[in-house]
């Protein structure tokens, strides 16, 4: 993996993807952009089956349209966005495309949470025509430092104007959330404790307006320390242990279920370019006595 620090805002681009087609999953040269909530991956050619935790836009970045399985279903977009948890397979051969995640610490994760149905919203491409330049632009490598935060921006909000806004979460569960984030090692007992309620009634409130579990959570702060990883020179089992897994098996379960390829392809292949911004994620050790969450 090729690791490029934008201290100052500004990053070199990576070289453009290799013709061909690839086998089925993600392969060849890729770049990822990490923010402190969420992310940039552009690439080209993929069959890409994925389970994220994160509120997903997958966006065409050529005139052609990604085709999208859910639930045995076909659909065709220019873009789209995913509710966290959905299981799709995207196949895009020869064809360009930008994926756009929005962790659960992000400020507009929620409304995510509410595509109806089978959690997949088309937007149509009259919507986002002032964005193809831009798009093309991103996935070729070009736009570097504040312009791909002012893109995620762009493309975030054009998303929200589809949905509801969440309404605010309740004392308890921004409690619950922020003391996680700082200490992932709590137990479910423990930490309803802090919030004074039970835990069964913080279990369902967590789950009923963050629109994941407390598990679910916990496994998202050890995906997120891991991401603060990337370029550490570390090996996958240091990463492992490092970010609260139990064992790498695990760590490469977890991971590869969620970004649709193995850790290796991410963190050992000089393939991929990752560019963290000034307030991307970093890495604090976790501690996961006998008890905790997860």
């Amino acid at each position: 993996m090729r690791f490029a620090p934008t201290m100052d805002g500004a990053d070199a681009a990576p070289a453009a993807p290799p013709a061909g087609r690839p086998a089925p999953g993600l392969r060849g040269r890729c770049h990822v952009r990490l923010f402190h909530d969420g992310g940039f991956l552009a690439k080209s050619d993929a069959v890409w089956k994925t389970k994220r935790f994160a509120a997903t836009l997958l966006m065409a970045a050529s005139g052609h349209d990604l085709d999208l399985e859910v639930e045995g279903k076909r659909s065709r977009h220019g873009m789209v966005a995913i509710r966290p948890f959905v299981t799709t397979q995207l196949t895009a051969r020869d064809t360009p495309f930008v994926a756009l995640d929005l962790s659960p610490d992000h400020r507009d994760y929620r409304a995510f949470t509410h595509i109806p149905g089978n959690g997949v919203m088309d937007v149509p491409r009259a919507r986002f025509a002032s964005l193809a330049q831009p798009l093309q632009e991103f996935h070729a490598g070009g736009m570097r430092g504040d312009p791909s935060v002012r893109l995620y921006r762009r493309i975030t909000n054009l998303a929200l104007t589809m949905l509801p806004p969440a309404a605010p979460l309740t004392p308890c569960v921004e409690f619950a959330k922020t003391t996680l984030a700082r200490d992932a090692s709590l137990s479910v007992t423990a930490l309803s404790t802090l919030c004074d309620v039970s835990p069964p009634r913080l279990s369902k409130l967590f789950a009923q307006e963050l629109g994941l579990s407390l598990r679910q959570y916990v496994q998202w702060l050890k995906i997120k320390n891991a991401l603060g990883m990337m370029g550490s020179g570390l090996t996958l089992t240091e990463i492992a242990v490092g970010a609260g897994f139990a064992d790498s098996a695990h760590f490469s379960k977890v991971w590869t279920q969620t970004y649709g390829a193995s850790p290796a392809y991410f963190f050992s292949n000089a393939e991929v370019a990752v560019f963290p911004s000034r307030r991307s994620p970093r890495f604090r050790p976790p501690m996961a006595p006998p008890g905790s969450i997860a």
